[in-house]
Order: structure tokens, then sequence, then C-alpha cells
């Protein structure tokens, strides 16, 4: 199956790359470049991919850097494929041995070749900044995401890279078998960059560096706050992209950002807000995609040193999830029913969550010698004792501004009050929330009792979720948990090669933490959302909420162009009556696609729309609406490589 997927993704790049040519050939040489702007929220924290590790960044380091492995975007699943590597790679029998084949005849943006020693030196200069022999001066910062590559004892993952043979292969040589290691490296962390325009020493300066690799677009600039710009890398080993000019436009503000798409500045925005979801699906000239759950947790934080276990179920069953899910977000999510999302490998949605069960949470109260002699079916004695003197105060962080964030207190307040407990407002700034989170003196995180977060894996293994949040060794344990059972299938799972047994205790973990273990009140993930122009097609909505332009192209657009400026001669008649017609079918096309209807969207344009334009190729000239020979021959050329396109996606 890998092969096929691979097969299918190299020729729909070969295919987008004819779809450039075709295009540029009929468009003549005065056609003004093809331009996309993409809308964000925030400009990137840092360019050099071996310190960036926040979403801002990597969306704009993958446009330009790649990795040996990536996602692939059409697939649901969104498994592991070669990307800078030639094939999957091989493992030695005894797990420490990692070697992989390179592809051949790729160039870096500045010339130079990519090969082994490009691989190689690129992981040896992330050991660098991971300090793990200790030469990094101590004015360089350790790269943030270091833990990703280390094992919780402080181990490197990675022993050292070798290069194999004829510089085009090369072996990954690990201390100890690491069974996500081939998701490990789809992580931007991974990217290689070229060895001759990168500092070897220092990292890439976001305000005045380079940041150069073999990817599809050329970095450009970036004015900070303001928008970062690339352009086609016309060199491509999979051919250039469609679009000549990509902009990452800054706009923090919310409103604003939808409002620019809604008013055509913009071409394309991630998670657009739920309150205009259908001001999106009214605009006549917007494709808003519905791509189901995404991949990004939420959950109500308890700090499971401070608060025990006891209260920690009570307070899981004491939650109104069905009114934070239909009120506070328009029911545009879904309750969250394990810490690993629905589509990341062994995520197991069949455990009992808690639900809103008052009755429970007061029997659990009870247990613990709380309000013993009151009903439990009766509000009035619980809600008065909180009034008067709680069972138990609880703060709640969150980051002021958020409106959800904002709301679940009110919500907490009420729902937690029929439990006897109060819930204190503790709202501060993004950044205040962030030093208590990560114990940065003299703030701790035991500052922390109850608090609303959400996690998006840095690659799709369940480890990175399960092991950076519950293990007790890592920088990402915000709840403190620390359960032994869990610790042990946690190292377990991460040294099992043999899936079936890694879902075994994959489903050990998840059960516990569920059931018994109750280390967050489990909330929601979000309905995936992307809202873009409809002159845009082939983007790819994914669960993790990445972004990757090269399959983007404007070729229904442009065929539509193309038809709507052509001389009223060429058509048999009622040529502003068959302009309009062409325009509608086109629009049907692009419906279609954009519901993933590829067969019904490839029958339209065989055998409704290219049979009105094709009797001069052996089509039947009785049902021509275009008459002219070299007119019939341009636009059949686009329709047919705007077929062949759409046959690899099946």
């Amino acid at each position: 199956m890998k092969k096929i997927r691979i097969s299918i993704i190299v020729l729909t790049l070969l295919t987008l790359s004819m779809l450039s040519y075709i295009s540029t050939e009929v468009r003549g040489q005065t056609q003004d470049p093809v331009k996309l702007i993409y809308g964000t929220y925030s400009g990137p924290g840092d360019l050099d991919p071996h310190s960036a590790w926040d979403s801002s960044s990597s969306d704009v380091i993958e446009q330009v850097v790649e990795t040996l492995y990536a996602y692939d975007l059409f697939d649901p699943e969104l498994a592991p494929i070669p990307r800078l590597a030639s094939d999957f790679g091989t493992w030695s029998i005894d797990g420490l041995n990692y070697t992989v084949p390179l592809k051949m005849g790729v160039t870096f943006h500045d010339g130079t070749p990519f090969n082994a020693t490009a691989v190689k030196w690129n992981f040896d200069r992330l050991v660098y900044f991971m300090n793990i022999d200790g030469t990094l001066p101590p004015e360089i910062p350790t790269t943030p995401f270091s833990t990703l590559y280390l094992w919780p004892d402080g181990t490197p993952i990675i022993n050292k890279v070798e290069i194999v043979d004829n510089d085009y292969t090369v072996k990954f040589v690990l201390n100890k078998p690491f069974a996500p290691f081939e998701a490990l490296l789809c992580f931007s962390g991974s990217g290689i960059m070229s060895p001759a325009s990168t500092p070897p020493e220092n990292y890439i300066d976001r305000a005045t560096g380079d940041l150069v690799g073999t990817g599809p677009f050329v970095y450009d600039n970036y004015e900070v706050g303001v928008e970062v710009t690339m352009h086609a890398y016309e060199n491509y080993w999979a051919g250039a992209p469609y679009i000549d000019e990509l902009t990452f436009s800054i706009i923090p503000d919310s409103y604003m950002r939808n409002q620019a798409l809604l008013d055509g500045i913009i071409d394309f925005i991630k998670t657009p807000d739920i309150s205009r979801l259908q001001e999106f699906r009214d605009h006549p000239d917007i494709t808003l995609v519905d791509a189901g759950q995404d991949a990004t947790i939420r959950f109500l934080g308890m700090n499971n040193r401070l608060i025990n276990v006891s209260f920690r179920e009570a307070i899981s069953y004491a939650i109104n999830y069905t009114y934070m899910i239909d009120e506070l977000l328009g029911g545009e999510a879904v309750r969250l029913k394990s810490p690993i999302p629905l589509g990341v490998t062994y995520a197991n949605w069949s455990f009992n969550v808690p639900i809103l069960n008052l009755t429970r949470a007061r029997q659990v109260m009870q247990s613990m010698g709380f309000g013993v002699d009151f009903n439990v079916y009766d509000d009035t004695y619980w809600v008065d004792q909180e009034e008067t003197a709680p069972f138990a105060t609880f703060n709640y962080t969150y980051n002021r501004g958020n409106t959800f964030r904002e709301d679940m207190l009110v919500l907490l307040q009420d729902n937690l009050g029929k439990i006897g407990i109060t819930v204190v407002d503790d709202g501060m700034t993004w950044p205040e929330f962030m030093y208590r989170l990560f114990d940065m003196p003299p703030y701790h995180r035991d500052m922390l009792e109850l608090f609303w977060l959400g996690w998006v894996p840095d690659y799709i293994d369940p480890s990175n979720i399960i092991n950076s949040l519950f293990s007790k060794n890592s920088v990402n344990n915000f709840a403190q948990v620390d359960d032994d059972l869990v610790q042990e299938w946690m190292g377990e799972a991460l040294i099992t090669i043999n899936p079936a047994e890694r879902k075994v205790l994959y489903d050990n973990i998840q059960q516990r933490l569920i059931e018994e273990v109750f280390p967050w009140a489990w909330g929601f993930v979000r309905r995936n959302y992307d809202a873009y122009s409809s002159k845009f097609t082939g983007f790819q909505s994914n669960p993790m909420d990445k972004v990757w332009f090269y399959p983007v192209s404007s070729q229904f657009p442009e065929v539509n162009d193309y038809i709507q400026n052509l001389p009223d001669e060429v058509f048999i008649n009622n040529a502003n009556q068959r302009k309009t017609a062409f325009s509608e079918k086109l629009n049907e096309v692009i419906e279609l696609i954009n519901n993933g209807m590829y067969e019904e969207a490839i029958l339209k344009l065989k055998h409704d729309i290219r049979p009105k334009c094709d009797g001069s190729l052996g089509g039947n000239p009785r049902n021509d609406w275009i008459i002219d020979p070299e007119t019939q021959q341009e636009l059949c050329a686009m329709i047919d490589a705007l077929i062949a396109l759409l046959e690899t996606l099946i």
C-alpha cells in the first residue's frame, strides 16, 4: 500500500508541473504571476528548523525545507511517505540501524547538491544544539524540543549518522530500538537545510538570516509582524509549483483575518471563526471545507500532585460537556474520549470517558467524607454548601482574551458549585500562564490547580502525546501525572516494534488514564474547517492542520478565465451564453473536487465539458460550442491535464 501511495503522490506532483507548463504556454509570456496570500494569526517565532517549535514557524519552514519523510495529506490516516528519501528505510534485525536511500538529482535553493553528506551535517548540527557533548556556548540556548530526540533518562535516541556507499544512502545508528523513529523523521526539526548557506554553530537569525532548503518555495523575506514572502523554486525535484508568489500575511485579529478573506484581500485561512461559518458557506467566491475532526486535543488539566484522584473523578463527572459543545462551541466540536485523537495510530475511543453524572460525582465526594448527609439528587444542599463553606476551593487558570476559556470559567463555577467546590478566577496573560506551565522562576506549576489547555502532536505517533504529557520526566507533564503502571507501559511501547503488541500497551494506557487515573477532564476536538478563495483548488485539509501549498493550483479558474477572454468568433453562436454555461459547468467540477468526488469530476470533464470543444481532435463536431481548431487544441490540453491530475487522486 505504501508504494502505491508513493506513486500517486509522485504522479500528482509531476502532473501539477505539467499543468504549470501548459498554462504558461496558453497564457503567454505577458501573464501575471500566480499569487496566493495566506492569512495567519502570527508570524514565525523562529526560522530555524532546529529551534522552531510552534505551528506558525513550522508552517513557513515546511514550504521551504523538506524532511526525509512526510505525511501523505491525501491519505485520511496521514501515512508517512518518502520525501527526500527515495524509498522507505530498512531496519537491522536488532532494531538499532535504520538505513535510508536518498533521492538523486535534488539541489538546494543555493545550488548545493542534496546527498548523504548534507543529511549527516544537519543531524550533527541538531546534536550540537541539543548540547549532547557539552560544547554549546552558554549564551546559546539548547533547542527547546531536544526531549523529542532523547529517551526519558536523557540518552539520545540517535547515536550517530553514517554515510553509506555512494553518498546517497544514510544510516541512522540508534542507542536502542525506538518504535516511532520513522514518524520522528517527519517532524520539521528533522528538516534538511543547505550546509553551504546555514550557519553551523548559530541559529538562523529570524530578522536577517536566510532559510535554504530543497522545498517547492524559496524563502525571500520576513517583515516582522507584517508578512513572510516566498517564490516558486523552478528547479524543484517534483516540478515547479503552480503558485509563483506565496505570501503569509500576518493578521493577529481573528475578526479582521476572517473579514480579509471575505473581502478578497487574502486567499486562505485555517480554522475560520465558528460564528462566521455561514458567511463563508454563503459567499459565492469562497470554498469552505469541513475536513472532519482535527488532531488538537483540548482538556481541563488538573494538578495531580495537589488534587487527589477522588476529587479529580468527582470534577470529571460534574461537568456539563454537552452544554460546553453545543452552547459554547456552537456544536462545531466533538467530545474528546481519549488523550490520543482519532487519526493517530492506536487511538481507542471505546473506553468509559466520564460524562455529566452529578449523582456519581456527589457519591465520590461523600466517599471522601463531604456532604455525607446530603441528598445526592437535590442541588440545594450542595449549592448552599459551596456558597457558605465550600468543601474545596481551586483556582482556574486560563489566558484572558480567549473567549472559550473565559466562558469555561462561568461553566465550571456553576457545575462544580453543584458538588460543593468553589472555582476561583485566575485568568492572566498568555506569557504569565506559560511561565507557570513551564516552571519558569519565580513561577511554578503548583500555582496551577485547574487550567485549560490544548495540545497538537509534533508527529503522528501516540508516544508523542502520551510520553510528552504523562511521563514524570517530561517538561510537558503540566498536570504532574505520576502513575507507575502508565510509566511502565509508556517505556515498553517506545521499544516495542511489533504493531499488535504496541496496540495492547496503548489500549492499557488509555483505559487506565480514562477510567482510573482521571488526570484531566477530557474536553473536545474541534471540527476542522479551512476557507479559501474558490479560484484555487488542490489544497488538502488534514487533521494535523498542516498547510502545504505545493499542490495548490488555480488551474480551473485559469481555464475559465481563458474561456471568458476568448473572442466571440470562436464560438458557434451565442458567445456570452456559452461562456456563462462553461463557467457554471466548471464551478460544478470545483464543488465535486472540494467534496472529494474525484470520479464524478472526471466524468463531468470527460463527458460534458470536453465534448463541447473537441471536434477537430476526434470528437463529434456537431456537439462543439467552440469551433476554432487552435482554440480547441489549447483548451482540450488544459482539460486533459486536469483529468490526469484527478485520476492520480482516486
